[in-house]
């Protein structure tokens, strides 16, 4: 059986996905659609700096500059944060303008933001460079106009991102990147306290988790080392892979029940694969490969992975919008019905396959 189409195609990055309310961006401007990716308008324009607006201009030089529109998230129903340029920016949905000045970040720019229930806004110190120098969680309580330091933590390189569990109100953070500095911590009172739960090899090299009422569902980013979708079973502490992949996995979301993940085309020994796969499952049950998308001509150090992308937001089933970039199909935003994959007499099919733990 062939992989499931898209049902809708959007030029741009969808970078917010709240039931039908979506947000996305192309360079850095950004638009609005209120019906479910249907039609689109015009919300407003990020206000680089003349070297900003230079650099994102053209589809390929924000690729190699890192200039994109990186993250969108909605704060409530009349505040939006957006990291672009290695700024932080507030925007006023109901006033229609933006908050002056904006924060610069720390570090290069995150790979993930969050917002919790009660409107606080989280993200990890992450750089590209090789110093270990302490890296710091910064948090919000006025929709990103301020930050302060929630919590520290040493002898890592980088914090891939921090990461909220609504099954237990709990905060994850996920850092990396050799074996001794990679993990999944966990905070239950909003960093009064920090305590490692995983750690110690590259297994647990993680950037997204996914959270279900009995697990904690993750990919591992071993560029070194084969990778695999995995399972933490929160009662016993135990960790088996659930379904072999052949790439890093960095970014991961939900929608209803359903779990997906996607690989990376980062070169190495090892990891050969030159397509950026989607992977979904049911539950964490079996896995389906929903899409897969080719490496484009261009440098992978240089222009970024071939990678797909996610939306932030809690998503609205039985809807998935994903972004491939460095790919076929670059920086255009792809929906795909979730309702249409029904599980009968899929796991064999369509790449699909039954969760087998490995040693």
């Amino acid at each position: 059986m062939t992989e499931p189409l898209p049902i809708r195609r959007h030029r741009g990055v969808v970078r917010w996905h709240q039931g039908p309310w979506l947000l996305s961006a192309r360079g850095p401007h950004i638009a609005r659609s209120e019906d479910g990716g249907n039609s689109w308008t015009p919300l407003c324009t990020v206000p680089l700096p003349p070297s900003g607006r230079v650099r994102g201009a053209f589809r390929w030089s924000a690729r190699l500059f890192r200039a994109q529109t990186h993250h969108i998230v909605a704060v409530g129903a009349n505040d939006l944060v957006v990291v672009a340029h290695r700024m932080v920016y507030h925007y006023d949905l109901e006033a229609g303008r933006w908050t002056r000045p904006a924060t610069p970040l720390c570090g290069s720019r995150p790979l993930a933001m969050c917002v919790t229930p009660e409107g606080r806004v989280y993200y990890g110190e992450y750089s590209g460079s090789r110093e270990r120098a302490p890296r710091r969680v910064l948090v919000s309580d006025d929709a990103g106009r301020t930050w302060d330091v929630a919590w520290t933590i040493r002898g890592i390189r980088h914090i891939h991102g921090v990461f909220h569990d609504s099954w237990t109100d709990a905060l994850w953070v996920t850092t990396g990147d050799d074996d001794h500095e990679a993990g999944l911590w966990c905070t239950t009172d909003r960093f009064a306290t920090l305590d490692q739960v995983v750690g110690g090899s590259q297994r647990v090299r993680v950037v997204q988790p996914l959270f279900t009422a009995g697990a904690v569902y993750f990919g591992s980013d071993a560029p070194a080392e084969r990778n695999g979708i995995q399972r933490l079973d929160r009662r016993s502490g135990r960790v088996e892979v659930v379904h072999p992949v052949d790439g890093p996995v960095f970014y991961g979301c939900q929608a209803g029940d359903w779990l997906f993940f996607s690989t990376v085309c980062e070169p190495s020994r090892v990891n050969t694969d030159r397509h950026a796969v989607v992977w979904g499952s049911p539950g964490g049950e079996w896995w389906l490969r929903v899409a897969c998308f080719a490496k484009d001509w261009l440098s992978a150090r240089l222009f970024q992975y071939g990678q797909v992308l996610f939306p932030a937001g809690p998503g609205g089933y039985p809807w998935l919008w994903l972004s491939p970039l460095g790919t076929e199909g670059d920086q255009t935003s792809l929906c795909y019905d979730i309702s249409q994959w029904a599980a009968a007499d899929r796991p064999r099919e369509a790449g699909g396959s039954k969760a087998v733990a490995r040693p």
